[in-house]
């Protein structure tokens, strides 16, 4: 999303059109059909922003580069992710890279094409996938097609941009000044001219098969689209006409492809752009403000009410992306308490979703960030800092934020403050060793990783329950969640669930913890105490 983006709506009405669409807190819309295989069933999303990331160089302003992502990925394959979505590497003088110019080249920044190539063969040799951010629909005021449009309604490019009068020189678009006091300047395509539609459609498709042989391995796997509608308020042909067509392209290329939008209005689920055609996915912002709001509140209506409203507007074979924080929102450890406990809550919650999960860099680490009064562009860097792999700053950690003073100055991150990969690594009971552990615990259980959500009903108000159930493994987890900061007890109703008597006893998942075996005696009021922000996964003899 763009950085410009304001953010004054509450979270409260960002996310109760979806609460209130009708679905009742216990009904899971088409949560009791079987599921269906989706593009991305089983992946792990790691969310980078490149000049955050990680120096290689040691250039003298340490810029995250292509050459320390393919150095971290040691580090991505020790966490256990499965794909890594990076914010857009293209020609930019923002340093979010947003505002981007020419799609086919990459900043000069980060490295270069061959770097970045070299990227993603290696990712690909350990199992990763790569999916690049790209923004559709407008281009940078420093590309050639605004500079050869811009006041001159004579250029062969004047139809491929939207420009709102006859001289050309007013447009739908904006400028601002980005973190270094570089100008920043930004206009929208229009996508009725097949122009420009066929332009950006043919950078993608570059980005998918580079060679243009008949081998895709050396491209990436997807994109994420930045700022969707099917139909966009802006207008000047961003539609989902223009999106089905984009969409289809690239599937030609690469059938395996994995389209995933940002819905422009954050309180729409988004999914209208999934149709046949369309994307694969879209992020599903409603349920991150949920499950923050949750947390907070220490309430799980929201949650049980936004989980089944998603369910039931999700088209068959389509999917979410779920995620609890990213490069737009203040940092998780900020918005819901810096709180190792609720640390941990939030991390359980976000790896046992029926949803492919996103990780934002750093969470699994605790960083800090809260937007900020930096001036323009500058006052999202909170929300943006380098990523702390040492106790001490120093490479490979970047140091781009220096280049704003003021921001500088008030960085949330610390030397020694504990938030570091080097002061986690290995430390039993650390935010990271947690992530790592619920990662695994996730991709070991075909239940976690790919099975349908079930609601159960729960006596306590701080209590989410729900059943991921498989079908072709034919294991069923329960999945019990305390989103207060007291110890509960809680009864749960699994009376509409039959017990598998040839089933493995139950189990906990997450610790060695004795569970009462579930029978069709107690199934109807099947008690359980959690400790404050107690997570408890379940394997349940149960068949659905």
């Amino acid at each position: 999303m763009m950085n410009l983006r304001v953010m004054s709506i509450s979270a409260a009405v960002l996310f109760s059109g979806v609460c209130n669409a009708g679905v009742g807190r216990f009904a899971g819309g088409r949560a009791s059909e079987p599921s269906v295989a989706t593009p991305a069933a089983g992946e792990i999303l790691y969310q980078i922003m490149p000049i955050t990331w990680r120096d290689f160089d040691n250039d003298p302003n340490r810029f995250g580069d292509f050459r320390g992502l393919t150095a971290s990925l040691d580090y991505l394959h020790e966490l256990g992710v499965t794909a890594i979505y990076l914010n857009p590497i293209f020609p930019s003088p923002a340093y979010h890279g947003y505002q981007h110019g020419d799609a086919s080249l990459v900043n000069e920044r980060l490295g270069t094409r061959a770097e970045f190539l070299a990227f993603v063969d290696a990712a690909h040799a350990r199992e990763f996938k790569v999916y690049l951010d790209f923004v559709a629909y407008g281009i940078s005021h420093d590309s050639p097609w605004y500079k050869s449009a811009h006041a001159k309604p004579e250029s062969e490019f004047a139809s491929w941009l939207a420009f709102t009068n006859a001289e050309h020189t007013k447009y739908q678009g904006y400028r601002y000044r980005t973190w270094n006091g570089e100008s920043v300047g930004f206009i929208h395509w229009n996508l009725a001219d097949a122009g420009p539609a066929n332009l950006v459609t043919s950078w993608a498709k570059g980005w998918l098969d580079p060679d243009a042989d008949p081998r895709t391995r050396d491209g990436v796997d997807g994109f994420r689209l930045d700022h969707v509608y099917a139909e966009a308020p802006e207008g000047w042909g961003a539609t989902i006409a223009f999106w089905q067509t984009w969409s289809s392209a690239l599937r030609a290329v690469n059938p395996d492809v994995f389209i995933f939008g940002e819905p422009g209005e954050w309180g729409n689920l988004g999914t209208d752009l999934l149709t046949p055609t369309g994307f694969d996915a879209v992020i599903a912002k409603p349920f991150e403000f949920a499950a923050r709001d949750a947390i907070k509140s220490g309430s799980a209506a929201g949650l049980y009410k936004t989980m089944g409203a998603s369910i039931a507007a999700t088209p068959a074979g389509k999917t979410l992306v779920v995620e609890l924080n990213d490069h737009d929102s203040d940092r998780l450890a900020s918005a819901i308490g810096d709180d190792a406990a609720k640390g941990k809550l939030a991390a359980a919650i976000l790896l046992s979703q029926p949803f492919p999960p996103c990780i934002y860099a750093g969470d699994e680490i605790g960083m800090l960030g809260k937007k900020a009064n930096h001036g323009g562009d500058a006052n999202d860097l909170p929300m943006r800092e380098p990523f702390k792999w040492n106790a001490v700053a120093g490479q490979p950690m970047t140091d781009f934020i220096r280049l704003n003073a003021k921001a500088s100055a008030a960085m949330n991150s610390r030397d020694r403050d504990g938030r570091s990969v080097e002061e986690q690594r290995g430390v039993k009971g650390s935010l990271l060793e947690e992530y790592k552990r619920l990662i695994a615990v996730r991709k070991a259980n075909p239940a976690l990783s790919r099975g349908r959500y079930v609601p159960v009903k729960a006596s306590n108000p701080s209590v989410w329950s729900f059943l991921r159930a498989d079908h072709e493994s034919k294991q069923t987890v329960l999945v019990v969640i305390n989103l207060g900061a007291e110890q509960a007890s809680v009864t749960l109703d699994l009376s509409g669930q039959s017990v598998a008597k040839e089933a493995s006893a139950p189990a906990d998942l997450l610790s060695d913890a004795a569970i009462e075996p579930i029978t069709e005696k107690n199934k109807g009021a099947y008690k359980l105490v959690l400790s404050a922000h107690g997570v408890r996964y379940i394997r349940a003899n149960l068949s659905l």
